[in-house]
């Protein structure tokens, strides 16, 4: 193979030049175009994470409401057991200790 002249090399140079300077202006829109496409995507989905995570948010308060709601009213149906329990003349010490909130209650 003969050596590279030094207008083999010019004209390699050139052509490479000629080449990224014609495929810019052509793929310059196309890179735009998909970047827009992209973020459009992006966006979607990060809006449909959102609202997903805004359910699973509000499913966990409403499950937590309907817990200390249940809590709630299981004492007080059981406080309207002590009170039968009181008016019966049993003991109200011998009710567990989350019945009624605290141990030294009598009543």
């Amino acid at each position: 193979m003969p050596p590279p002249t030094p207008t083999t090399g010019l004209l390699s140079t050139a052509l490479n030049l000629l080449a990224i300077g014609t495929s810019t202006p052509y793929l310059l829109p196309r890179l735009t175009h998909n970047l827009g496409e992209q973020e459009a995507r992006l966006d979607k989905i990060e809006g449909t994470l959102r609202g997903h995570i805004g359910l699973i948010e509000d499913s966990l308060k409403g499950r937590r409401m309907r817990i200390s709601r249940r809590t709630y009213m299981g004492r007080r149906d059981l406080m309207r057991g002590t009170k039968y329990l009181n008016s019966t003349e049993c003991k109200v010490g011998s009710l567990p200790r989350d019945v009624l909130g605290n141990s030294s209650h009598r009543g």
